[in-house]
């Protein structure tokens, strides 16, 4: 038996410097990252304003238990958060703070 841990993960942060193009594009995808539509979802959820300052992603994660939960949980978000730029295009960021919710624990058979 594996445990298993379900988390919910916040990352906020900020836009880096945006060229005309990429601000453009954002701008352009703006209905689909609002605010009131981000949600916990395995592939992530990205969320922000016309100001382009900050965003938000949310993601489920699931991780083994170990003592370096935290950093698989990181290492994670910014894995899931690179995926999901390489389907809506890249934009540099910075700043990101993290916030983990346990949501649930479950043992996981191998077979």
């Amino acid at each position: 038996m594996v445990i298993l841990l379900t988390y919910h993960v916040v990352m906020k942060g900020k836009f880096g410097e945006l060229d005309e193009k990429t601000r453009r594009r954002l701008l352009s995808k703006i209905e689909q990252h609002s605010p009131f539509q981000g949600k916990f979802t395995d592939d992530g959820t990205l969320s922000y304003t016309d100001s382009l300052i900050g965003f938000t992603y949310r993601a489920t994660i699931y991780t083994p238990d170990s003592e370096y939960v935290q950093e698989s949980l990181e290492s994670q978000s910014q894995t899931k958060l690179s995926n999901l730029m390489d389907k809506i295009g890249k934009f540099p960021y910075r700043d990101q703070t993290y916030t983990t919710k346990f949501v649930e624990k479950r043992e996981v058979g191998t077979r």
